[in-house]
């Protein structure tokens, strides 16, 4: 066949994940000054409870940005994806994707901070799925394409 195909990142993609960061991280120490500025006397039942609120929103924004930052290329042994920030490297077998689909998602009134644009939704045998956009990648055409030839052996 040909060459394995990699991801790469395209500029907006990393640029929004930047902005959101600064805005979850500044959000959260708005939120925790604003908390510890109204006690006249320490109350430690809410500085405990602010802070757990803290510590669990930070782990979710953590595990959110840790699955989304994944480089995946197209190799003729398997799909591989390496989680850039944890440094993962995960080998997906071609006969254990199911169904490779292409859809077209439009920008609404519930996701108005989601423009429209493609995604593409990888279905595995064990019932999970990999979904990635246009958005998240320069080279995303190149990447399903690749994909395809790979799993249902196109030349």
């Amino acid at each position: 066949m040909t060459e394995p195909i990699t991801s790469k990142f395209a500029w907006i993609y990393i640029t929004e994940t930047v902005i959101f960061s600064l805005f979850v991280f500044i959000s959260a120490i708005k939120y925790a000054t604003t908390i510890t500025k109204n006690f006249d006397v320490y109350n430690w039942g809410q500085i405990a409870s602010a802070s757990i609120y803290l510590v669990i929103l930070f782990l979710v924004y953590f595990y959110v940005i840790i699955r989304n930052m994944v480089q995946i290329t197209a190799a003729p042994e398997g799909l591989v994806l390496r989680y850039l920030i944890t440094g993962k490297r995960i080998i997906i077998d071609y006969a254990d994707i199911t169904h490779v689909g292409n859809y077209r998602t439009n920008a609404n009134f519930d996701n108005a901070l989601i423009p429209s644009g493609l995604k593409l939704v990888i279905e595995l045998t064990t019932g999970e799925t990999l979904c990635f956009t246009d958005r998240q990648y320069t080279n995303y055409g190149e990447l399903k394409d690749m994909i395809r030839r790979y799993r249902f052996h196109l030349n």
